[in-house]
């Protein structure tokens, strides 16, 4: 492979998606004004026919110009399998692609320009928006073009398809960690802290996210809350800035307000011992009127929360 001709690889990890994968790679192979692709397919230890489904797919659609790789990682956790294709990637940029979603059919027709520019100015971070599907709706995923760190803490703009990487940079600040929940969420934060040279796109929404039971992004938050937990603690021991962890503190007070309006108190207790542990200093009346808000169902507590960081900053 020429590194001056492949400028992007894209990585899809899989775990028993025989039912989602086909469309979802067709819809990469069948993008409109498609560069030289290098494409990585990274099994994770399915035990249905989603190989199968990825050998078919390779034989039919490999070329000269559209390379694709199927190999393995035995180490279960998407971080796992996504590092794995990380390590294969010998192209400048990598982009990361989950097996259950919708590839936009334009998405190279709007980025190979801006992709290319990004190679000349050697950018660390392209930073993207796109569209979430819930139960047949579409909408736009809520962001904010900026650096900021406090903004991805409590609006979680960079997701997985947000963030297309210069590969050296992704390597540099260790790749994707061990978190078994919202690891997008951290990787967002984590690359932030390094100060890319960055460039946010925002002329186009891309993809489909499908929300769905099966997805990494559904179900609710009582299932999987001590997962939670673990991610929100490894984020504050990268926090030093008083405003950031004002906003972790605040991501805490809407956690367990999510878990009181879902009526566990076990967990709404384990969530609460752990805000009073990390936040001593940074604990105020205003968290405890979030976990409040967000417990009677009231939305939007993400653009209060973030509006009183601002204040702060200002003052």
């Amino acid at each position: 492979m020429q590194q001056s001709t492949f400028l992007l690889t894209i990585v899809v990890p899989f775990l028993n998606r025989s039912n989602y994968l086909p469309h979802t790679l067709q819809s990469i192979a069948k993008t409109n004004q498609r560069p030289p692709l290098h494409l990585i397919l990274v099994d994770n230890g399915s035990t249905d026919n989603s190989v199968e489904v990825c050998e078919r797919f390779a034989a039919a659609n490999r070329s000269s110009d559209f390379i694709i790789t199927l190999t393995s990682e035995p180490t279960a956790g998407a971080y796992a399998a996504r590092n794995k294709g990380l390590a294969l990637c010998t192209t400048p940029y990598i982009y990361f692609f989950d097996s259950d979603d919708e590839f936009d059919a334009d998405f190279f027709t709007y980025l190979t320009p801006e992709l290319k520019k990004a190679a000349d100015e050697q950018l660390d971070l392209l930073a993207l928006t796109t569209r979430q599907r819930v139960e047949g709706k579409t909408v736009v995923r809520q962001f904010r073009e900026t650096s900021d760190v406090t903004a991805q803490i409590l609006i979680s703009h960079l997701a997985t398809q947000s963030m297309l990487f210069r590969t050296e940079f992704l390597r540099q600040i260790g790749g994707w960690t061990s978190v078994r929940v919202w690891d997008d969420w951290e990787l967002g934060v984590r690359a932030l802290l390094h100060r890319p040279r960055m460039r946010w796109y925002v002329d186009h929404p891309f993809h489909f996210i499908d929300v769905h039971p099966d997805s990494i992004t559904g179900g609710n938050f009582s299932s999987r809350y001590e997962r939670q937990l673990d991610v929100l603690r490894v984020v504050h021991q990268q926090l030093s800035a008083s405003s950031d962890l004002q906003a972790l503190y605040y991501r805490h007070c809407i956690l367990a307000g999510q878990l009181l309006r879902e009526k566990n108190p076990s967990a709404v207790k384990e969530c609460t011992q752990q805000t009073d542990e990390l936040f001593p200093k940074e604990k105020n009346l205003f968290g405890r009127f979030l976990k409040q808000y967000v417990a009677f169902g009231f939305r939007g507590a993400w653009k209060l929360a973030y509006l009183a960081c601002n204040v702060m900053n200002e003052k």
